[in-house]
């Protein structure tokens, strides 16, 4: 079967043909009327009697001999009727006429030849005519041939492309149907996977049991999440954690799942409540879980920013892998940590740095540090993932930033924590625009009270 840009091809090539067929056309005609123009152009009737009349006019000597002979063979010409010699013949008698001063008979031989000109004048256009007329006629039979077969060519063209058009457009749209099919099966899987994932959060407390000011912003990029938080009470004292696995979507909503069910499990069976003991655990966790012999490294794992709060003493452990815990405190009061990463007229925001080792993938073997740190009362902790500073848009599609991202938290910092997650949800929401989200945006935030 011939493919749709061959059979275009073929079309293209027999419209050139017509097309140089249409143009070669008119110059075979004008030079077939020049090759009947050479042939009749050695017979010339007008100037034949213009030759006679000046004939007329000469005075030649009496010759009755070659009259005689003249007039035999007029005879011999008319029992053949052969015009042309006819009238060559009275040519020659009217002159002879003429020359033995025989005027009138001259005259009447001289006008017989004039009448067999106008004769032989009209059949020779008769005759070309005639010529013109086959050539016409032999070059229409030719044209309506030639027409025809490229007419039945190109119906023969047109109904291969139509019937092969028609093949694959059935073929398109049973692979669309097949892949319209998948696709909802896929999404169907996805949507029942994001109750599943949604039921597993669930299962986290709300912090809202504990504390009077406490937010959630929760952004997936796509149907599941890699981006997970979790909240957990133990012996009087509140666990509350944001990670965010390696990757989005499906490969990211698997490793959440493996990290919530690590940190329950640590928790509950084990009874660890250090952060930087249970970093150490989920550590071990993540390695075991997979394969990790040469040549089969995964390097799939999580980056978690970890709490463990006293709302008696307000004594806060933390411990982190690769994500920071940020701190807000009015400028009057002391300082929780040394390291400030935005100030303002009232507020500055001070930044716990964590390890700089991702939960999974050991590439230095080191255990992570658990901080210390006493928070009073009207202290705000954030806990974010990068969803946030990395997305792209604005006016020149950039990153929002970090730096960009503090600075608005200083500026929000004497809002009500239910007005900031609606001032960074629409922030972020505006930010981005029409551009893709790059990546799952997971924010806590808890005041001290």
């Amino acid at each position: 079967m011939l493919s749709a840009k061959k059979l275009l091809n073929r079309m293209l090539t027999l419209s050139k043909f017509c097309r140089n067929l249409l143009f070669i056309l008119p110059l075979l005609y004008s030079t077939s009327l020049f090759s009947i123009e050479i042939q009749t152009k050695s017979y010339n009737p007008t100037q034949i009697s213009e030759q006679i009349r000046a004939a007329l006019t000469m005075c030649l000597s009496d010759s009755v001999e070659p009259q005689k002979n003249i007039e035999n063979i007029i005879s011999e010409i008319e029992k053949n009727d052969d015009r042309k010699n006819l009238y060559n013949a009275y040519s020659a008698y009217a002159i002879i006429l003429n020359g033995c001063n025989k005027k009138k008979a001259a005259i009447a031989a001289a006008n017989k030849a004039l009448e067999l000109s106008k004769e032989l004048n009209i059949d020779g256009n008769n005759s070309k005519e005639s010529r013109l007329n086959r050539i016409l006629l032999y070059v229409t039979i030719f044209l309506s041939l030639v027409l025809l077969l490229l007419a039945f060519s190109g119906y023969k063209t047109k109904r291969r492309a139509n019937i092969y058009l028609s093949a694959q457009k059935s073929e398109i749209e049973e692979q669309k149907q097949m892949v319209d099919k998948r696709n909802k099966d896929i999404t169907d899987s996805l949507n029942y996977a994001r109750r599943i994932q949604r039921a597993i959060f669930k299962t986290s407390l709300r912090l809202e049991q504990f504390f009077s000011e406490a937010f959630i912003l929760f952004i997936p990029k796509d149907i599941v999440s890699g981006d997970f938080y979790w909240v957990k009470s133990k012996n009087d004292q509140i666990l509350f954690a944001v990670a965010d696995c390696t990757g989005h979507g499906v490969p990211g909503a698997f490793m959440s799942i493996i990290g919530t069910y690590g940190l329950n499990n640590l928790v509950n069976e084990s009874n660890l409540t250090n952060p930087g003991e249970i970093l150490n655990e989920m550590n071990a966790l993540f390695k075991n879980s997979f394969d990790q012999s040469e040549g089969a490294e995964i390097f799939d794992g999580m980056d978690i920013c970890l709490c463990l709060y006293n709302p008696i003493t307000k004594e806060l452990n933390y411990s982190g892998a690769n994500l920071p815990l940020h701190i807000l405190r009015e400028n009057s009061k002391p300082q929780p940590t040394s390291h400030i990463v935005h100030t303002n007229n009232l507020f500055s925001l001070y930044q716990v740095k964590p390890t700089k080792q991702p939960i999974g993938y050991i590439f230095e073997d080191s255990n992570y540090v658990t901080h210390g740190i006493q928070l009073m009362t009207g202290d705000i902790l954030y806990l974010f993932t990068d969803g946030f500073a990395d997305q792209f848009g604005g006016l020149y599609s950039k990153k929002f930033r970090y730096q960009e991202l503090r600075k608005l938290l200083c500026e929000i910092a004497n809002k009500p924590l239910s007005k900031q997650h609606t001032i960074l949800h629409d922030t972020f929401r505006i930010w981005k625009g029409d551009n893709i989200q790059v990546d799952d945006m997971s924010f806590m935030g808890v005041k001290i009270s």
